[in-house]
């Protein structure tokens, strides 16, 4: 399906395999680069990451890689929750892997965390493995310690398997549910590439209140609130050197 804002030209070029992205059109196979109303060979290009260039629409020219700012909206968050993405999983004498009946239930890229349902999982190690919202395949290893929730710190907007270790003794069994962590769409440098953090209490529209209760994990691109209510939206401001 093509994009809603696409049309004519941009069709044809979205037809022909090219991605958009803020007037830029790319297509590896085909070798050519849409510029505003221009068009060059790819070979001709400054090789440099795709994701950093930068484009200067009154120059058509490209620009030198430099921070750009973003605003991210996270609306009617879903809280933190011990099983809503694997519900309790009996563990075994031998590890599993489980692919089958994940559920992220929101629409944007969430940290995760696990939780044993007895002492008898001892301090294994499970395993998440999915993808971000770059579209990269990404891992996050989590111990589990008793039978507290123990959070990640890896964002995943889709979940694609879960690596279960053996049981210790007794009949375990291990859930995997959404921590407060809420993940960026683009790598930051550092914590301080967020900029502001705003947020809506959950009933109260139109009335946005900057937040200083968070923390940011820059290695791991996570806005994590103290406190996540179900229902709440945010908008964070950020700065990256992606596009």
């Amino acid at each position: 399906m093509l994009h809603p804002l696409m049309s004519g030209t941009d069709q044809e070029l979205a037809e022909a395999g090219v991605l958009m992205n803020e007037q830029m059109y790319f297509s590896l196979s085909s070798g050519l680069i849409a510029l505003g109303n221009g068009m060059t060979t790819w070979d001709k290009l400054p090789k440099v990451p795709m994701g950093l260039l930068g484009y200067d629409p009154t120059t058509q020219a490209l620009e030198t890689p430099e921070m750009r700012c973003h605003t991210l909206v996270r609306a009617a968050v879903a809280a933190q929750a011990n099983a809503t993405v694997l519900s309790a999983t009996a563990l075994t004498s031998s590890a599993q892997v489980v692919t089958a009946n994940l559920n992220i239930p929101d629409s944007v890229p969430r940290v995760l965390g696990v939780k044993a349902t007895a002492a008898g999982a001892g301090s294994g190690v499970v395993t998440l493995q999915g993808y971000n919202a770059l579209g990269a395949l990404v891992t996050d290893a989590i111990t589990l310690s008793g039978t507290t929730f123990v959070s990640g710190v890896v964002a995943f907007l889709y979940l694609t398997a879960v690596y279960l270790p053996a049981k210790v003794s007794g009949s375990p069994s291990v859930s995997v549910g959404i921590a407060t962590g809420l993940g960026l769409d683009r790598p930051i440098a550092q914590a301080s590439d967020v900029l502001m953090v705003e947020r809506t209490a959950l009933g109260v529209w139109g009335i946005l209140t900057v937040s200083t209760d968070y923390s940011v994990d820059a290695t791991h691109w996570t806005v994590t609130p103290t406190t996540l209510t179900a229902g709440d939206n945010y908008r964070i401001s950020y700065q990256s050197m992606f596009l």
